[in-house]
């Protein structure tokens, strides 16, 4: 067995009936494929001692697809001198902790990867509180305006007369 990165899933597909004529369609995470290469799913609750099972063997599979949906966390990359600050209500410097790495969602995204007091990595979502992501060996300093190119895109020439 293979285990699957996160963000595989399996496709189902139900019986048509009036309310959906397709038929409901829902998904489930692979947790592996067998030395074929077939997706393996853990079925639910009620069918969980069964253990893993090929999704092909079953009569409603409708194939194998990646959940870009969500939040999904599909590749890590390190943070190498990156930070992250969570200031105090009065603007002062609260929390400061080096970044453990960067994760890539499925939708995306790159999130930052903090951990807690207790060695816990987590996502830092945006809007879930205030914080600044900075560079260690970056100056501080606020937004550096970017000229614009001229029409025809060509890039701006310095005035020699300014020096």
């Amino acid at each position: 067995m293979i285990p699957a990165r996160q963000g595989c899933v399996v496709h189902f597909r139900g019986k048509p009936s009036e309310r959906s004529p397709n038929g409901t369609t829902w998904s489930e995470p692979v947790i592996a494929w067998d030395d074929n290469g077939d997706a393996m799913y853990l079925p639910s609750e009620r069918r969980r001692n069964q253990g893993l099972i090929r999704a092909a063997d079953m009569a409603n599979y409708a194939g194998v697809g990646v959940d870009v949906s969500g939040d999904n966390i599909v590749a890590m990359m390190p943070a190498g001198g990156w930070w992250i600050e969570w200031p105090q209500r009065d603007g002062t410097v609260g929390v400061r902790v080096p970044l453990v790495g960067w994760g890539l969602t499925a939708s995306g995204e790159v999130m930052p990867l903090a951990c807690d007091s207790d060695g816990v990595v987590e996502t830092v979502q945006p809007g879930t509180n205030d914080f600044r992501v900075f560079h260690q060996g970056a100056p501080e300093v606020g937004l550096v305006p970017v000229e614009p190119l001229v029409p025809g895109g060509e890039e701006p020439v310095e005035d020699k007369e300014k020096g």
